[in-house]
């Protein structure tokens, strides 16, 4: 357990001086924290099933490219003014319990009790239209999670039934994981004065803990755009944009839809302590999302982004009782460098 934690700690440390070795460029400064829980109020839907909540924590800083890449690409990068690479570090936790958190013993026929403890970097890099994504992180799975503590702990304070079946959640493993997201930005145009975007992301993740490939669709509309159009003909988008920075007010809403094509998930099929599981993966899993944000200026170089989003997803494993909802409250520091 020990190794497992030294992992952990040693992967934010790997990260944080990686990010202190590139120096600083000019832009937008984020970081970032995300929760995710089935509650009622945020899922529309009552009782902890399946992913019943998560924790993430990052933040992304304008950086020079990285030193390690050869002198010519790097000229080839930085040829347009717009290019920008951003690097930084992750830590999120997840937990996953079964549908009846009221049952102490084993439920083989239904999800296993489990949470995972992650830390690692962040890449990115934005090019126009092309948005380009590296995480990397290792952690842990079973108990040194934490997620047993956090659940009890939580449900102690809002007075929610005590999960009972913590005995039986997977066995503890170190992780390592990465995963790599393509996504292309498009402006679509301007309607009622406000901005039209659409973005499709492809993406990989491998590791011990998630291997599937995913793909998905997002329809933006507001006025804090993303992309503007490749003539800058656009007058409109060019007034919207004057505003999209830093110390603004601002908002959007946004429907989401996903797939991935699964071949592991540790969380589902991972070892307990009555033995290996038995549960059959989907190996299709779609999901669906609605949400929206509101940018809050702070100063004349801050602003507070403030989004919540509700998210459905089929069913993960063969037998499971219906889909998963859950919802998101996110908020993001923004500061102009």
């Amino acid at each position: 357990m020990r190794a497992h934690w030294l992992l952990f700690v040693g992967t934010i440390l790997v990260a944080q001086d990686f990010g202190s070795e590139l120096g600083e460029s000019k832009g937008v400064k984020r970081v970032g924290m995300a929760i995710d829980n089935d509650v009622k109020e945020l899922s529309g839907v009552s009782g902890d099933r399946f992913y019943t909540n998560g924790v993430r924590l990052w933040a992304l800083t304008p950086k020079e490219l990285p030193y390690f890449l050869p002198e010519g690409m790097r000229n080839r990068l930085t040829r347009n003014e717009d290019n920008q690479w951003s690097s930084g570090w992750v830590i999120g936790q997840q937990i996953f319990t079964p549908e009846n958190i009221k049952d102490p013993n084993p439920q083989p026929k239904d999800r296993p009790w489990g949470g995972w403890l992650y830390a690692g970097g962040i890449g990115r890099f934005k090019s126009n239209h092309h948005l380009y994504e590296v995480e990397i992180t290792a952690g842990v799975v079973g108990p040194g999670s934490g997620g047993r503590q956090v659940q009890s702990e939580f449900h102690r304070l809002i007075r929610s039934p005590h999960p009972e079946g913590w005995d039986n959640q997977i066995v503890s493993k170190p992780t390592f994981q990465t995963r790599l997201d393509y996504t292309y930005l498009d402006y679509i145009g301007t309607v009622w004065g406000q901005v039209l975007e659409g973005h499709m992301t492809l993406g990989i993740r491998t590791g011990n803990v998630f291997r599937d490939a995913h793909g998905g669709l997002v329809l933006r509309f507001g006025n804090r755009p993303n992309v503007g159009p490749k003539n800058d003909s656009d007058t409109r988008y060019q007034m919207m944009a004057s505003t999209s920075q830093p110390g603004r007010w601002g908002w959007y809403i946004y429907t989401q839809w996903g797939m991935k094509a699964v071949d592991r998930n540790l969380l589902i099929q991972g070892e307990t302590p009555t033995g290996n599981p038995t549960l059959e993966l989907k190996t299709q899993v779609q999901e669906m999302a609605i949400g929206a944000a509101l940018f809050i200026p702070l100063t004349r170089a801050r602003s507070l982004e403030l989004i919540a989003r509700r998210v459905r997803r089929t069913e993960e494993f063969v037998g499971q009782r219906g889909p998963q909802q859950y919802g998101t409250i996110s908020l993001v520091w923004h500061t102009r460098i």
